[in-house]
């Protein structure tokens, strides 16, 4: 049984700390800048994910990818909080239909006040 937990709390030990270290090298940076690199469709879904980079100074608050309806058409999208590790990625869960996925990344700057940058916009059609 001490064996597992050994085991157990170095893995969580290890996990923490990759986390701290994707977090540290992504913040330092001399702007802020978010980049989506992937936006793939799957059956009632969109998986999405890049990068960014914190400016120092800044404080990372969150990213976000937002699906809406391409075009002019009406409908419904969604959006969902990204896990962030080396870069960033999360699935959106949408209707039938085609959007422009675009990630924001939100930041607080040295006095406490938020801001959010907006990443370039990629096109998928999701399909059942």
């Amino acid at each position: 049984m001490s064996r597992r937990l050994f085991l157990t709390t170095l893995l969580v030990l290890l996990a923490a700390t990759c986390f701290w270290v994707a977090r540290t090298i992504a913040q330092g940076g001399s702007s802020n800048d978010v980049t989506l690199t992937f936006a793939t469709a799957g059956t009632g879904q969109i998986l999405a994910g890049g990068t960014y980079t914190v400016a120092s100074g800044y404080t990372l608050v969150g990213i976000t990818i937002d699906a809406r309806p391409a075009g002019d058409v009406a409908g419904e999208g969604g959006e969902q909080a990204a896990m962030i590790m080396n870069g960033f990625g999360a699935a959106v869960f949408v209707p039938v239909g085609q959007y422009n996925v675009q990630a924001i990344l939100t930041v607080n700057d040295p006095g406490g006040t938020a801001h959010n940058f907006y990443s370039n916009v990629l096109t998928v059609t999701v399909s059942q």
